[in-house]
């Protein structure tokens, strides 16, 4: 747990915003203001019945929930967007005007952005959980806790055109030590330890890779490349000492081509 969550915990019961909110309903419940040391009031509060619980929870809950300071205007419009489970964007319900295909596109991308943006209306759902919980244990124990870690930075796995995606969110609190080891680990959890590392060869060898794939033979893949590098062929291309170092070529090329190619299969394959 990060000192930053340790102090953001212990003042978030005098934020502006959920402070009246403790206040309103103390008063409203007749809940009676104790400290962590009252245990003796503790006792008396848990096991008095005049207060419905249940009832507080909803009751901040709903204040909570209406209180739109808490929760950015951007992420709000997200929220309220995407809080339903709506096939297609609002502007196509009740349209018949628009053509079958552009409907298609249209759904498609819709659902495509949904599921981006699924994870950000996860997050505000989990957000108003964990303050609701908060406001409660205050009022019942006067205890103030530490805020979850995901409230300064959260790392979560998403998909993107198909393709698992790695998403790290961090706000000016967070510490950015603490989010890099999040995503290490989020990565690996993910893709696994064996990812190839590429290099400068294997940029200039992604050249011929593609002339391969695109059903040009190693022989004369090999000539391309001793065009561009002559300086490490004999001078004369009829000699016999030109085609033995051009076999050697074609030897290595070939594995040079095959080595990258697994390496792009590693990278691409789906985990």
């Amino acid at each position: 747990m990060t000192n930053e969550a340790q102090v953001l915990g212990n003042v978030l019961s005098s934020h502006p915003d959920i402070l009246p909110i403790i206040r309103d309903v103390r008063e409203k419940y007749n809940i009676p203001e104790i400290t962590a040391e009252d245990s003796a009031l503790l006792d008396i509060l848990f096991s008095d019945e005049s207060i419905d619980w249940e009832t507080v929870r909803k009751d901040v809950e709903e204040r909570v929930r209406t209180t739109p300071t808490l929760v950015s205007d951007e992420y709000l419009k997200i929220y309220k967007l995407f809080d339903n489970d709506d096939n297609e964007p609002p502007e196509l319900k009740n349209r018949n005007d628009v053509p079958e295909d552009i409907r298609k596109i249209l759904i498609d991308a819709y659902a495509l952005l949904r599921g981006i943006l699924k994870p950000i209306k996860e997050q505000i759902d989990q957000y108003y959980k964990v303050l609701i919980d908060r406001i409660i244990e205050n009022l019942m124990t006067g205890k103030n806790r530490a805020i979850p870690e995901g409230w300064l930075g959260a790392v979560y796995t998403t998909s993107f055109l198909g393709n698992k995606t790695i998403v790290a969110m961090i706000g000016q609190l967070g510490d950015p030590k603490e989010i890099s080891s999040q995503f290490r680990s989020k990565y690996t959890e993910t893709f696994g330890h064996d990812r190839p590392t590429l290099n400068d060869e294997n940029v200039d060898t992604a050249r011929y890779l593609s002339l391969k794939l695109n059903g040009m033979k190693i022989k004369d893949i090999v000539d391309i490349y001793a065009e561009r590098h002559p300086e490490e062929f004999p001078p004369i291309i009829t000699s016999n000492a030109y085609r033995f170092e051009k076999r050697k070529k074609e030897v290595s090329m070939k594995k040079r081509i095959q080595r990258l190619q697994s390496d792009i299969n590693k990278l691409i394959r789906d985990r």
